[in-house]
């Protein structure tokens, strides 16, 4: 497997790369002798991933990302669909965005929800946070645990 990433730095930058362990590269990246870029803006952090099945894929898609804007980016981080783990190991969805707001949901009330939705009375659990508190709250304790990942991602 290989893997396509986008990391935010310390300084909010981000920084596109791929890799066959993403553990290690994050670990390498973070130690300072990865990239002169995320070395002068340490610590970095993973905010999505996508996962592909060779090597070709993953450099391609990893020169299509760097050509993108940070808005682009931030698009693609907050991407509907979009897998999260909070730093508690809660699961969360995002379901929607609209400009600087993420609408998300924990992914099992979420998925309940979706199989429920017919029934009468059944309410979704949906909230709203701001992109950056987003981040803020879903990487409070600035570990690897926390990963967007694509829902589109191999399995």
């Amino acid at each position: 497997m290989y893997y396509v990433y986008i990391l935010r730095c310390a300084d909010n930058s981000y920084y596109v790369g791929s890799t066959e362990d993403i553990s290690k590269r994050l670990k390498f990246h973070n130690s300072g002798k990865g990239a002169d870029f995320t070395a002068k803006r340490r610590p970095s952090v993973i905010v999505w991933l996508e996962i592909f099945k060779n090597k070709k894929q993953a450099l391609r898609k990893e020169l299509e990302i760097k050509k993108f804007s940070r808005a682009k980016k931030e698009n693609k981080i907050f991407s509907v669909g979009t897998i999260w783990k909070h730093y508690k190991g809660i699961t969360y969805i995002i379901l929607g965005h609209l400009e600087d707001l993420i609408v998300y949901s924990q992914k099992d009330v979420w998925t309940q929800f979706s199989k429920n939705k017919n029934q009468k009375g059944e309410q979704a659990q949906v909230s709203i946070r701001s992109r950056n508190q987003w981040l803020d709250w879903i990487d409070k304790d600035k570990k690897i645990r926390i990963v967007g990942i694509n829902k589109n991602s191999v399995n």
